[in-house]
């Protein structure tokens, strides 16, 4: 059997796969013009934006566990992320805030 972040058993995206993909959906944020926007995403690859913001793409499969493991998600947990224009990152403002739900 395989291993490493860049092994596949089969079509399904890796580690490599999602750390890019996390990247690619940063990129398109930070080029829209619109001062709000809302994302809606599954719990894994909300995970996979958390490890991209606290670690960029240098991020490794260790760190990306810990993020997961100590970052709890419930369904319907809101998530407000803002991007500094002025200091070029990403910053966690809510992590699964239920205040919604009254």
């Amino acid at each position: 059997m395989g291993g490493g972040v860049e092994w596949k058993y089969s079509d399904e995206e890796n580690f490599t796969d999602l750390r890019q993909r996390a990247k690619e959906c940063f990129e398109f944020l930070e080029n829209m013009t619109e001062d709000n926007i809302v994302v809606v995403t599954h719990k894994n690859f909300l995970h996979c934006l958390l490890w991209y913001c606290l670690f960029g793409f240098e991020v490794t499969p260790r760190e990306a566990i810990i993020v997961e493991n100590n970052f709890i998600l419930s369904n319907t947990g809101i998530v407000w992320m803002e991007y500094d224009e002025i200091n070029n990152f990403w910053k966690i403002v809510t992590w699964n805030d239920h205040s919604h739900l009254g």
